[in-house]
């Protein structure tokens, strides 16, 4: 009977943890549910040039590498109509690494939105992104 007493007060002590999202081990139970599968896709006059596809948690920066002469940070967050993106797109240059204006913009849930990307030279950069 005292071990029951001793399970019972423990699991008691638990629960403002698990009613904050807190396992034991400190980590957020809707950790998963907020992970999102994110498809990025960079197009020069037309022709996809890099691509990539992850899985990242909404609200957390998350460094996407690509094939080509790009790399981008991004970050997803939660909107009333679906998803805001902001991407931080970077090109590898002569000089080196530039980092390019990227406007944030919103995305809904299973489509792809897309921002064009102004480059120092050339046309702009077509930047699609789908979030399922």
């Amino acid at each position: 009977m005292r071990t029951a007493s001793i399970i019972a007060a423990a699991m008691l002590a638990a629960l403002p943890a698990i009613a904050a999202g807190q396992t034991a081990a400190g980590q957020g139970v809707t950790a998963a549910a907020d992970a999102r599968q994110v498809s990025v896709e960079v197009r020069e006059a037309g022709r996809v040039v890099a691509a990539s596809s992850v899985k990242l948690q909404l609200g957390r920066p998350a460094a996407i590498s690509m094939e080509g002469p790009y790399a981008m940070r991004l970050r997803v967050d939660a909107a009333e109509t679906g998803y805001t993106v902001r991407p931080n797109l970077t090109a590898n240059g002569p000089s080196g690494w530039t980092p390019l204006r990227t406007p944030s913009f919103s995305v809904s849930a299973g489509q792809s939105g897309k921002a064009l990307v102004e480059r120092p030279s050339g046309p702009p950069i077509e930047l699609a992104i789908k979030i399922d």
